[in-house]
């Protein structure tokens, strides 16, 4: 029986392990993207060398889990829409991350509950089919939520990472375009700029040069760029600049008023933050300093009643 035991056991950690093994090796190659996408923009090289780059063993992924993305995916399109939209701002450009998606979704929801069964009905074969049910449930749940976690972790960091760099993005603007740059020239000068500072958002800039150039527009490469980021300021700003390219009036003014407006909802945002801190540290403080606290007052007299009445 131990022996059986222990080669589930061992299934299991291979399985785990195979899987750890995957995700991580498709987090290696996003950051290859990534890198070379950044070290492309330094060198100005062609957009087309980073596409194939981008595109590289594509299709291994797409094959395995093509078929098993089916299990999760929905037929609605704006469902898929969406998900999508979702992956793009987690940073997931690449075509497949959708079937990759879904297909790590379809292998967790149905892979945790089989290796939970097994191990159940090895370990505790005496278990009442409620609780088992019970069990199974909760794991497939686990499985099935767990890559939304992740997602939306990722979405959540890089739009704080994007918020951190708005207001010097914005500052940037100004002087670039004081300086006598145009809007087109002042992106691609700022892209450079945050290439080593703050590569996430020196990516989205990357994107939308690369729709600029490719002749979609200024306003809708700006429009799509407030879409990915999803930040206020920037939708903002974006509107801004497409009034500003509307009517014809000064870039340099409204820009600098705009820095200004930034740099209040920065200093109110540090002290929305810094007013939720006392509140934050009532819990900490409740269960663990003021026992402390109790014992350290309350127990030389509780010592004394208690040899009082044992007197």
């Amino acid at each position: 029986m131990f022996t059986e035991h222990l080669n589930i056991l061992i299934g299991a950690v291979f399985f785990v392990a195979a899987l750890a093994a995957f995700l991580l090796e498709r987090q290696i190659y996003s950051y290859r993207i990534k890198r070379k996408i950044i070290e492309s923009v330094r060198l100005r090289e062609s957009p087309i060398r980073v596409e194939k780059i981008s595109k590289k063993n594509v299709w291994m992924t797409e094959t395995l889990f093509n078929s098993l993305s089916r299990f999760s995916s929905s037929t609605n399109v704006f469902d898929k829409q969406k998900l999508s939209l979702r992956l793009i701002r987690a940073g997931l450009y690449d075509n497949s991350a959708t079937n990759i998606y879904l297909g790590i979704k379809s292998v967790l929801t149905i892979g945790l509950p089989v290796i939970g069964a097994i191990q159940l009905a090895l370990l505790f074969p005496e278990q009442k089919a409620s609780a088992f049910l019970f069990y199974l449930v909760c794991l497939a749940g686990i499985g099935y939520f767990l890559p939304n976690l992740y997602i939306n972790y990722r979405v959540e960091h890089r739009k704080r990472k994007n918020q951190d760099v708005l207001g010097d993005f914005v500052d940037l603007l100004v002087v670039c375009v004081e300086a006598g740059l145009g809007l087109d020239a002042a992106f691609n000068k700022i892209q450079n700029e945050f290439s080593v500072t703050n590569p996430v958002f020196a990516q989205e800039l990357y994107i939308t040069n690369l729709e600029i150039r490719a002749g979609s527009g200024r306003n809708v490469g700006l429009k799509n760029l407030a879409l990915r980021v999803d930040l206020d300021e920037l939708r903002n700003l974006v509107a801004m600049l497409v009034q500003i390219d509307q009517f014809g009036t000064s870039v340099a003014d409204s820009l600098r008023i705009h820095s200004k407006l930034v740099r209040v909802a920065r200093m109110q945002r540090a002290e929305q933050i810094a007013a939720k801190l006392p509140v934050k540290m009532l819990i900490p403080m409740v269960l663990c300093i003021f026992p402390g606290f109790l014992v350290a007052i309350l127990g030389p007299a509780v010592i004394q009643v208690i040899a009082a009445f044992r007197q």
